[in-house]
């Protein structure tokens, strides 16, 4: 999958709505995290698009990505702050983040990975930290109800951080900039807010 990813990452940007969905992205996060206070790990953070505009907004963000082609973009980005690492076993010190934010990534993973990324977020939360993920992208793609057995599945997603301690937080969401779903509408991408 890094293969892709570091091929598609010269267009990665232009082909996925750019600034102005990176802008609508990071705008939501940040209403969800609230002011900034420590640091923010962006998981698979890519060409880091929505990690510059929430560094823009005050928050201090490290973006992590398996992907040396998308590294190199996001290091343009935001200098000293992009870190190659794996999902699986985040390389940060437990309880040291105060928020960690997920877009566009859990479709992707299998089932076993969602687990093991939801108990490594959980670790990394500082006490108050907040982890905030979009959740149902394909259902949002498509205009179609949610997919019970997507991997990111808002209920899926719950189930996992309650199980590592997490609660529920809050909801929100953001329109699909130069996206479109399969009946020609903006898709409206759903965000789901986790504390601990």
């Amino acid at each position: 999958m890094t293969g892709y990813y570091d091929r598609e990452a010269v267009r990665y940007d232009a082909t996925r709505g750019g600034r102005p969905r990176a802008r609508a992205a990071a705008t939501a996060l940040a209403g969800l995290l609230g002011p900034p206070s420590g640091p923010v790990l962006d998981l698979a953070g890519g060409t880091g698009s929505v990690a510059a505009e929430l560094t823009a907004a005050g928050h201090r963000v490290l973006v992590l990505d398996g992907s040396a082609g998308m590294l190199r973009l996001a290091a343009q980005r935001i200098p000293g702050r992009v870190v190659r690492g794996s999902l699986a076993a985040l390389p940060v010190r437990t309880g040291s983040v105060s928020a960690v934010v997920a877009v566009w990534v859990l479709h992707l993973l299998p089932p076993e990975l969602v687990a093991a990324t939801m108990a490594e977020v959980a670790r990394c939360l500082a006490p108050g930290g907040r982890f905030v993920s979009t959740v149902d992208k394909r259902a949002a793609n498509h205009g179609t109800p949610r997919d019970p057995d997507a991997t990111d599945c808002r209920d899926t997603v719950t189930r996992l951080a309650v199980h590592n301690g997490l609660t529920r937080y809050a909801d929100g969401g953001f329109a699909g900039h130069g996206q479109r779903t399969d009946a020609g509408a903006t898709p409206w991408y759903p965000l789901l807010c986790l504390g601990r």
